[in-house]
């Protein structure tokens, strides 16, 4: 019978390499039964979760005045199971955007073209409907971080931040109450 770190490994259990990163002794059985559960057909995130169904996807708005950035972004949206539902380069369209198709999060860029800049959009937006957004600046300042604290976002990051960090805080978004505010590159 193989065995894994001095332990026997039963017979159909399927052992993948955990990251480099130290674990738990808690996250192993895990690790464990989601591979037993894709044996078995279900997602590793159901049998996590205990449940048989899905959770939809994160239905995501993308407001970015550069026309390359937006192309990087529906990238990692896609790798991440998200759901593009627009990209707009203006504060109106993303207004507009945002109630057409009532997004989870929006990803929006501070600096958007036009009068309306990317908080007076977000802050619009999440009065009109209560859609919280991640931001994208250049320099992430206390000024700015006062002026965005206004439409409750998800989180204010540095243009310069890895997609990692990008990722991140996608992936918490669902479940952020408390605004993360970056200031690394």
């Amino acid at each position: 019978m193989p065995q894994h770190r001095g332990r026997r490994v039963p017979p159909g259990v399927e052992l993948q390499p955990c990251s480099t990163r130290a674990t738990t002794p808690y996250m192993k059985p895990l690790f464990v039964r989601a591979s037993l559960a894709r044996r078995r057909g279900i997602s590793s995130r159901e049998k996590a979760m205990g449940s048989t169904t899905s959770s939809p996807p994160l239905r995501i708005l993308i407001a970015e005045g550069h026309p390359i950035v937006p192309l990087g972004l529906a990238d990692l949206l896609d790798k991440l199971g998200c759901e593009l539902v627009g990209s707009v380069a203006s504060g109106p369209e993303a207004i507009l955007a945002a109630a057409a198709h009532h997004p989870n999060l929006m990803l929006i860029d501070v600096d958007l073209r036009g009068e309306m800049d990317g908080i007076m959009a977000a802050v619009e937006i999440h009065n009109r409907l209560g859609i919280r957004a991640v931001f994208l600046a250049e320099q992430c300042n206390r000024t700015l971080q006062a002026r965005a604290a206004e439409a409750d976002p998800v989180a204010l990051l540095d243009k310069t931040s890895s997609l990692s960090v990008i990722a991140g805080a996608l992936r918490i978004a669902p479940l952020q109450r408390a605004p993360l505010w970056n200031r690394a590159g």
